[in-house]
């Protein structure tokens, strides 16, 4: 009879403490969410330029919490064997759902304070944001800009 309690009991409490862990598990996963609760890229769209110029940048973003981040916009030339990195430029924002976009948003924005004078060419735009949460680790946030020409 012992023996039954006792088997009972573990029983008991190995199927108590998966519940806990998965409801733990449940819980950490809504504390934690993905980066595309925070921030939403949906594109950066690069205009055609002329050499010397900035060209124009269109993006379509949603800055969905508040949040610290850094930033790596790197400039991609096309070469003889595909694309390589041209110019790279970084910084660290703290972003804020009302915050907008200047209206004539161009390249030297995009990566100020360094300013990529493009040559003739192709090219595209790489950018990597690193969101900073507390007590969590970092997540990251990618785009690739369309393939733009300078002439």
């Amino acid at each position: 009879m012992v023996e039954t309690a006792r088997r009972a009991f573990a029983h008991t409490a190995w199927t108590g403490g998966k519940f806990l862990l998965v409801v733990g598990v449940f819980i950490a996963y809504l504390a934690y969410p993905p980066a595309a609760w925070i921030l939403e890229i949906n594109s950066v769209h690069v205009d055609y330029a002329v050499a010397g110029v900035p060209p124009m940048i269109e993006v379509d973003r949603v800055i969905h919490q508040n949040f610290e981040g850094e930033w790596t916009a790197t400039v991609m030339k096309k070469g003889t064997r595909g694309f390589y990195t041209y110019c790279t430029a970084t910084g660290a924002n703290d972003y804020r759902p009302d915050a907008e976009l200047p209206d004539n948003l161009n390249l030297d924005w995009w990566t100020w304070p360094t300013t990529c004078v493009l040559p003739a060419g192709t090219y595209k735009v790489k950018t990597l944001w690193v969101i900073h949460l507390p007590m969590f680790p970092d997540k990251e946030v990618r785009n690739v800009s369309n393939v733009f020409e300078v002439r």
